[in-house]
């Protein structure tokens, strides 16, 4: 019999993410810089005559086109006992179209650690009150954490506060730990600059709009599977 860690990695999983509209050039070039559209789970050809070349970005993006591109909100959970994914999707509609909408502040690529993602320029209130009710609202859908979810975040290296909002929340980073972010590229340290003049060049227009905020329902059969939006809402809106 296979144990229940086992099984619980072959269990579909699911999270709440903000994503940009579909139809935003900020969505449409992530897609191609990450390879593959989270919305249709169709790969794309990757940009090219850049500062790094098409291989090269395909082999920084591997982590971050697995979950597509996104910034987190709830983190990946399975359904706890008792919840199935249509309480799920009914609870996700009514409660974003509760919310009210907001203008994300203007966006930046920056390293954050050992990787490049999108940050907000300047805090929103508004866009952590967000995260913060995501957390809360979603939290009696969440299956508690099992030992291999748990090592997977690393606790070794969290601090006190983060490892009491892993083992009670099932992630680390939430509340005042909290930092808006949409990935780019998985850990690296070589051709920085490189990197940098390419994200520049394929990103300075997609970044000169205003973007409403929005959220996604994502759904992932397996660990092994990528991420795919299952619903999609605009805040506020009955439409998409």
């Amino acid at each position: 019999m296979p144990s229940s860690q086992s099984s619980h990695q072959d269990s579909p999983r699911y999270a709440i993410y903000f994503v940009p509209h579909p139809e935003s050039l900020l969505m449409q070039k992530a897609s191609r810089w990450l390879g593959r559209d989270i919305f249709t789970n169709r790969s794309m050809d990757f940009p090219e005559n850049l500062a790094i070349s098409a291989d090269c970005i395909e082999k920084i993006t591997k982590s971050p086109r697995h979950y597509g591109f996104h910034a987190t909100l709830k983190a990946p959970f399975r359904l706890a006992d008792g919840k199935d994914e249509k309480a799920l999707r009914e609870i996700f509609t009514t409660f974003f179209e509760a919310q009210k909408p907001f203008i994300i502040p203007a966006l930046t690529y920056w390293k954050i650690g050992s990787f490049y993602a999108f940050i907000c320029t300047k805090t929103s209130v508004k866009l952590d009150e967000l995260a913060h009710q995501t957390v809360q609202q979603f939290e009696p859908f969440r299956a508690p954490l099992d030992d291999f979810e748990i090592q997977k975040r690393n606790p070794q290296n969290l601090s006190e506060k983060q490892r009491l909002y892993l083992m009670d929340w099932g992630y680390p980073y939430i509340f005042e730990e909290f930092r808006f972010h949409l990935t780019l590229t998985d850990k690296m340290e070589a051709r920085r600059n490189l990197l940098e003049e390419a994200l520049e060049t394929w990103f300075s227009d997609a970044l000169q709009n205003p973007l409403e905020a929005s959220v996604a329902l994502a759904f992932q059969e397996n660990r092994q599977s990528p991420f795919q939006v299952l619903d999609f809402k605009k805040l506020g809106n009955s439409g998409n």
